[in-house]
């Protein structure tokens, strides 16, 4: 049977509403297709600033510190009609709300604005998105330093804003969040900011599914993960050169309690879940970007963090041991390594803020039959 006959025959037997007439169990393929079209909501996109007057912002980059924390903060959320491109200002669209609210948070020094391949068709499945952009880590806020140990709470304070904007009568985002089903995502800084934020003693308990990608999560030891948590899903990429795969997603993996999930890309890179074309990520490229003068602000941002999350750097020097080891995998284009995240990330927060069971079997090895550069591990118990 084939899968235009499979939806029809599943359209046709939601319209009878007769018990009788079923395709079975979830079809992957249906799923995947459904999770692909980007959405049944159109997008609407505003830009919004919040400013958290009870915590400064050190100083860095020569830039002196501020008694406040100013978040720019592109903010991606359903509106009328199926147009998937964004519009801004768009009207929400609540006759379906309220929607959970996913906090997507950047890499280092980078904005929210450079993942909406991630973001806007999240919102198109019936998500409010909201990506800041952070004091001092990036380079929309005059940044270019390490404050990770600052950012969690930035995520809660951003947290609270946006739900005060739900709950204001008469805003347009009035009634949009469903205050019970927050979720995070990030890229790797934002997958730390993500990783710290559902486990560990900066946790918010509001967080009930996390999915870091490529995250910079090899200094946190065991015991950050024995208290707080939620389920998790680590995406990351064979080929990273950033963050490699073996201590930054396989060992927290490993760590976290279930329900977990684990999904390596064959060759994806670290950038490739950025907004940017096919960047060759080699050796020399890796040397270019260390090899850059670094900011004492950044330096003295990662002993804070060490301090606060009592974590070591031993683990972190798991690097590729040469050019001729990286190069011999070759390297997936980004547009493909967005569209299996494009399918992960709206997949699991259906199954988990939406308490949508259908969505499981995406998390499954028979994944690979559609999607083979993907390999999935998981533990629910």
């Amino acid at each position: 049977m084939t899968l235009r006959a499979k939806i029809i025959i599943s359209a046709f037997c939601a319209l009878l509403l007769s018990p009788g007439c079923t395709t079975g169990e979830p079809d992957l393929e249906e799923i995947i297709l459904e999770l692909s079209s980007g959405g049944a909501y159109g997008v609407g996109v505003r830009t919004l600033t919040f400013i958290d007057p009870t915590r400064e912002t050190p100083s860095h980059s020569g830039i002196p510190a501020e008694p406040t924390r100013t978040f720019p903060t592109e903010i991606w959320y359903p509106s009328p009609g199926e147009n998937q491109n964004p519009s801004r200002e768009a009207p929400l669209d609540l006759a379906p709300g309220p929607y959970p609210l996913i906090i997507f948070s950047h890499g280092f020094m980078a904005t929210g604005t450079i993942y909406s391949r991630l973001t806007a068709p999240l919102a198109g499945h019936g998500y409010v998105v909201a990506a800041p952009n952070y004091p001092v880590s990036s380079p929309a806020t005059g940044g270019f330093g390490m404050d990770l140990a600052s950012h969690p709470d930035d995520v809660s304070f951003l947290i609270d804003s946006l739900i005060a904007l739900s709950r204001e009568n008469g805003g347009w985002l009035s009634g949009g969040i469903e205050e019970d089903s927050i979720g995070l995502a990030g890229h790797s800084l934002g997958g730390a900011i993500t990783v710290m934020t559902t486990f560990g003693p900066l946790a918010d308990p509001r967080i009930k599914a996390a999915a870091p990608l490529s995250p910079f999560a090899c200094f946190l030891d065991d015991p950050y993960y024995q208290s707080g948590g939620a389920p998790i899903l680590f995406i990351g990429g064979e080929r990273d050169i950033f963050t490699r795969f073996s201590s930054n997603l396989l060992r927290p993996y490993t760590l976290a309690p279930a329900p977990k999930y684990l999904v390596e890309i064959a060759g994806g890179t670290h950038i490739g879940f950025v907004d940017l074309p096919n960047i060759p990520e080699t050796s020399a490229f890796f040397q270019v970007f260390y090899s850059m003068e670094i900011d004492p602000a950044l330096l003295s941002g990662f002993t804070e963090l060490m301090a606060v999350t009592e974590g070591s750097f031993s683990h972190c020097l798991d690097m590729f041991a040469s050019t001729e080891e990286l190069e011999a995998i070759p390297q997936l284009d980004a547009d493909r390594q967005r569209e299996i995240a494009r399918v992960l990330l709206p997949g699991f927060f259906h199954l988990y803020l939406k308490g949508e069971e259908k969505y499981r079997v995406l998390f499954r090895e028979e994944l690979g039959s559609l999607f083979p550069e993907v390999s999935m591990r998981w533990e629910e118990e």
